[in-house]
């Protein structure tokens, strides 16, 4: 069965491709910043039987990694890939979900917040997690993917 990372596993978009994949037998490292949402998933997806039947002899302790990651950050990427690899022999495929919908604080559609009125960092992060956070991800994940 294919051995997966998905980033930005723990809400939205993510969080469905992530269990979707678990539902169909696949190994799954659940990538995400967002720690707390991370646990719930975690606690919610073990009393699942439509992810996990009883019957199927699998569980979220033996396909599912659950795995504090910044995309922004080379060292949080390596040591999940590093996890991923060392808990399921191998990576098969990388999903590069996380993102950010818009660097504007109340949103694009907000008539409160101007676009002169975001903060510099803010478009920044909103680059950096977009951009280069798949490009990092892709770029560690590469060697195991090739094999």
């Amino acid at each position: 069965m294919k051995r997966i990372i998905v980033t930005g596993a723990a809400n939205g978009l993510g969080r469905h491709i992530a269990t979707k994949f678990l539902s169909r037998g696949c190994y799954v490292t659940l990538a995400d910043n967002d720690i707390t949402s991370l646990k719930a998933l975690e606690e919610l997806l073990s009393n699942d039987p439509s992810v996990f039947p009883p019957d199927s002899g699998r569980s979220v302790q033996s396909h599912a990694l659950f795995y504090s990651c910044n995309v922004n950050d080379e060292l949080s990427i390596s040591s999940c890939i590093a996890a991923t690899v060392k808990k399921f022999s191998g990576l098969d495929a990388l999903i590069n979900n996380a993102a950010l919908a818009s660097p504007w604080i109340g949103g694009r559609d907000d008539p409160s917040t101007s676009f002169d009125a975001v903060p510099v960092s803010h478009f920044r992060n909103f680059i950096e997690t977009n951009l280069i956070g798949p490009y990092i991800c892709s770029r560690y994940a590469a060697s195991h993917l090739r094999r």
